[in-house]
């Protein structure tokens, strides 16, 4: 006998009741921000953009100037450059060599199971091709001596 689940109509609609404000704020919350950061209308010029504006960089320092800071100099991101591209390409060789003795390896390896395969099937010429050799040779055989028949195992 079946009965029919308790549902309490009364706290389902106090938790949806509770949870429909929540809502309210963040839509005004999303509307609000979204009007801040209209960019299309006249309040462009009122918002700062100091928070998205990056810093200033100092790469290439002015050779007549002494105000300046005078390093990081773009000779040093030129060795630096350098020295990955050195330390790089040397990785990706190495790389590329144990790739290819892999690869190479894997190929000698399809080869010599490729040859070990067709050496079986020609072992078991005229079996029955789910049977392996090996199940053939242990099986014993029926054999004829004498006009009885007896049981060898090969």
């Amino acid at each position: 006998m079946a009965a029919k689940p308790l549902m309490l109509k009364a706290v389902l609609a106090a938790w949806t009741a509770l949870v429909q404000p929540p809502r309210f704020l963040a839509y005004l919350f999303l509307a609000t921000a979204l009007a801040a950061l209209e960019t299309t209308l006249p309040a462009l010029f009122f918002v700062s953009f100091s928070l998205v504006r990056p810093p200033p960089v100092f790469t290439l320092v002015p050779r007549k100037t002494e105000d300046l800071a005078r390093l990081p100099l773009a000779i040093v991101d030129f060795f630096m450059a350098f020295f990955f591209m050195t330390f790089f390409i040397t990785f990706l060789i190495a790389f590329f060599i144990a790739f290819f003795i892999a690869v190479a390896f894997i190929a000698a390896f399809m080869v010599f199971i490729g040859r070990a395969m067709f050496a079986l099937r020609l072992m078991n010429k005229g079996s029955n091709a789910r049977e392996g050799w090996f199940r053939k040779a242990l099986e014993p055989r029926a054999a004829e001596t004498n006009g009885v028949m007896c049981h060898r195992v090969v």
